[in-house]
This record gives C-alpha cells, sequence and structure tokens, in this order.
C-alpha cells in the first residue's frame, strides 16, 4: 500500500504547545520569526528545540546526521510559525474553549500520572506554571475546534466505489504477510551484566534446554529477563520488522518445533522455540474494506489541512531571520 503521512487531528496529535519566555530570563533575547504582527523569540525556539535535539542524538549516528538535525530545526522553527497562523486564525474567528473543557484536557493528561506529584513535576520539569500548562490545553482545544470548522466538516466520507477502486490500484499489497509464532528466554545485557556473564548464563541455560526441550516454557520462566517469561517465554505471532532483525532472522528460518542455539541482539542473549508458521494470503475487499475507508479518509483530511495551512501561509506576512 502506498505510504503516506497521516496527521490525526486530535489534543493527543495536534500539539500546538505555546511556550512562554521566563521573566528572570537574563539571556539576551532576539526576533528569529514575524508572523504577521506576532513574533518568534529565539528563547522560545531554543526551549523548544533542545528536548529534540537531545533525542535526535541519543537515536541517531549516520554520517549526515548534522544535516538531517538542520532539517529538523528548520521544520520545527515552520512548525511554530504554522502555530501563530492557527492561532491567530481562531482568534479572527473568535473561538473559544469552554472553561469545562479545559478541565476534562487538564484531567485526561492529569490521570496519565500515578500521583499528582509526578504531575506537577512533570508540568514544572518542562519549564510550565500550572497556568501555563492550563493555557497551552486551551489553545489546543481552540485550535482542535478550527481544525473541525475549516477542515474536518468539509470533508465527506469515502464512498464505497472510491474504496473498491483503492482496493483494486493495490491490490498487490493487500497481502497478510508471513508470521511466525514463538517462544525466547532471553539474558539480558546491561549495566548490571556484562557480556561475558550473560553470555555463560545463556549457555547454561542452552544446556538444560537441549537436555529436555519439552521443559522450554518451564525453562523460561525460571531464567527469562523478558516479560514474556511469566508466559513461559511465549511472543505470539509477529511479521518480518516487528522484532529486531537479528531476532527475525533467526525465528524466520527455522521449522516449527526447532529450537536455536544462543544468539545475540542488543537486548541480550536469546534462545528462541518456534511454535508455529502462517503463510502470507491475499486479503478480500471485504476484509480490508473498513481500514481502507479510513486510509482515504484520513488523506483527505491531511490534504485539506495541507491546502488550509497553505492558504494562511500565503495571507500572512512571514519574514525569518537566521536561526
Amino acid at each position: 500500500m502506498k505510504n503516506h503521512v497521516l496527521k490525526i487531528f486530535t489534543v493527543a496529535a495536534i500539539v500546538f504547545a505555546v511556550t512562554f519566555q521566563s521573566q528572570a530570563s537574563q539571556i539576551v533575547d532576539r526576533v528569529i520569526a514575524r508572523v504577521n504582527k506576532e513574533v518568534i523569540l529565539l528563547s522560545e525556539y531554543n526551549k523548544r528545540v533542545e528536548p529534540v535535539i537531545n533525542e535526535f542524538n541519543r537515536l541517531y549516528e549516520e554520517a549526515d546526521k548534522e544535516e538531517k538535525l538542520e532539517e529538523l530545526k528548520t521544520e520545527l522553527l515552520n512548525q511554530m510559525i504554522d502555530e501563530k497562523l492557527l492561532m491567530q486564525k481562531a482568534d479572527e474567528e473568535k473561538i473559544e474553549a469552554a472553561s469545562e473543557e479545559v478541565n476534562q484536557g487538564v484531567s485526561e493528561i492529569r490521570n496519565r500520572f500515578d500521583t499528582e506529584a509526578d504531575f506537577q513535576n512533570e508540568i514544572t520539569g518542562q519549564g510550565y506554571t500550572r497556568e501555563e500548562f492550563r493555557k497551552s490545553i486551551e489553545d489546543q482545544i481552540r485550535v482542535i475546534k478550527l481544525i473541525n470548522d475549516f477542515v474536518r466538516d468539509k470533508i465527506g466520507p469515502p464512498t464505497e466505489e472510491e474504496a473498491r477502486a483503492y482496493y483494486e490500484e493495490n491490490k498487490e499489497e493487500m497481502v497478510t504477510p508471513e508470521r511466525v509464532s514463538a517462544r525466547h528466554i532471553l539474558v539480558r545485557i546491561d549495566g548490571d551484566v556484562p557480556q561475558t556473564t550473560a553470555r555463560k548464563e545463556i549457555d547454561e541455560v542452552y544446556a538444560k534446554v537441549k537436555a529436555k526441550p519439552e521443559l522450554f516454557n518451564q525453562y523460561a520462566e525460571e531464567h527469562s529477563d523478558c516479560p514474556s517469561g511469566a508466559l513461559g517465554g511465549d511472543l505470539g505471532y509477529f511479521a518480518r520488522g516487528e522484532m529486531v532483525g537479528e531476532f527475525d532472522e533467526i525465528a524466520f528460518n527455522m521449522n516449527v518445533g526447532d529450537i536455536s542455539e544462543p544468539f545475540l541482539t542488543r537486548f541480550g542473549y536469546h534462545i528462541v522455540k518456534v511454535t508455529g508458521k502462517q503463510g502470507s494470503e491475499n486479503k478480500t475487499y471485504a476484509e480490508v474494506k473498513d481500514r481502507l475507508k479510513n486510509l482515504l479518509y484520513q488523506i483527505r483530511m491531511e490534504e485539506a489541512y495541507e491546502k488550509f495551512l497553505t492558504g494562511l501561509r500565503e495571507e500572512a506576512d512571514i519574514k525569518r531571520s537566521p536561526l
């Protein structure tokens, strides 16, 4: 199926977070963008970009990392400009968020934390006061209402004919992939368990498994560091790409009932037992109809949203300064 970048317009997904400049800041600030009569300050931008850069540096090590990072930073500024445009449009349309709606939004996020202290620590850690956090929720709700009024409500659901046509055009990709079910035993490698120690432990477990393979489930419960150990190492069915590459390579080249020798992934040492296999098969239109209609609707939403944003950009006076 063709790949599409899909934007889901919910409070959780459209995070138009409002950032606030600290009154006590001693940093000399400057304007890096003007959006009509509003400005974006370097301090606002840095507050947004710092955690993104930290996460980027943690995940990526490519040779062209710096180029990708510059693209990411530019994209973040563009996102902040779009947020200004959306808020200005919400102001122009006099779109408001009721107090009850804001209370509900705050409560939904609060409920993700075990205690009030954890919740407050998260807010403080992000650099917000309680009032600023509430204001950000209010602004998110106003933007969602704006999108609903000017985008969502103008999009009709896909017809049966459109969904059927999409199915026929992409029929070769309407396939349930090959899947394998397996159990495994993991001896994890981390700061407390060096690789040599883990290797010795997995070899000892493998000797037990080899001697009594019928007790694999029991050994998984006794020795595995994976949460699946409580289930006898059961991982259920999975398709290629759902596990790390080394795990896939082993599991998909084994027969049902086979038990692997110990092998290494970034998680540690594994022993795998394949318990089932399912070949790939074509999906009928009836099986994928609802999913296709939802996909087509989301594609329409994205196209309409981008068109709406483009219109706001074209009508606005936007000026950028070098970062």
